[in-house]
């Protein structure tokens, strides 16, 4: 069994990439936040379009499923469809002034989405690991990548 000499020099190296890797997804994220921050929302409209792009209705397919089983297929679209209306409300509502001060662009639909999913939205459980981890992180990035498409 061999043992590699230059251990050391190579973990040096490989910290150096980390790091230097690390430095890279900042600057690109700090230039999508800041892109973010210079793209206006002029209507109630426009800010909408954004929610129905991130969190868009379910479309009603039970018409495919046998006869049988279409009113349980369509209960559970109309389930899907009332809560993703409720997100889009709840955080229709903060962007427009109901909660912390949030400017009228697209950063400002990302903080009323942000606050949404960490202090509005109830939770039985802590909500720490889904923020970082779960479902309310998946909601999240949804309106980030929502937000990125739109604002080229």
């Amino acid at each position: 069994m061999g043992v590699n000499k230059n251990l050391l020099r190579d973990l040096g190296y490989w910290m150096a990439h980390v790091q230097q890797d690390a430095m890279n997804s900042v600057l690109l994220l700090k230039s999508l936040f800041g892109h973010f921050s210079k793209t206006p929302i002029q209507s109630d409209e426009k800010a909408f379009e954004i929610l129905y792009n991130a969190y868009p209705p379910a479309e009603d397919i039970s018409e495919y499923y046998p006869k049988e089983l279409r009113p349980a297929r369509k209960e559970k679209t109309e389930e899907f469809n009332k809560k993703q209306e409720s997100l889009r409300d709840g955080i229709f509502g903060l962007f427009a002034g109901d909660g912390t001060e949030i400017s009228p662009d697209y950063w400002g639909m990302l903080c009323a989405t942000s606050e949404y999913f960490c202090h509005v939205l109830p939770s039985k459980r802590p909500i720490a690991e889904s923020v970082m981890f779960g479902g309310r992180q998946k909601h999240t990035m949804q309106m980030v990548n929502t937000l990125s498409d739109m604002a080229d």
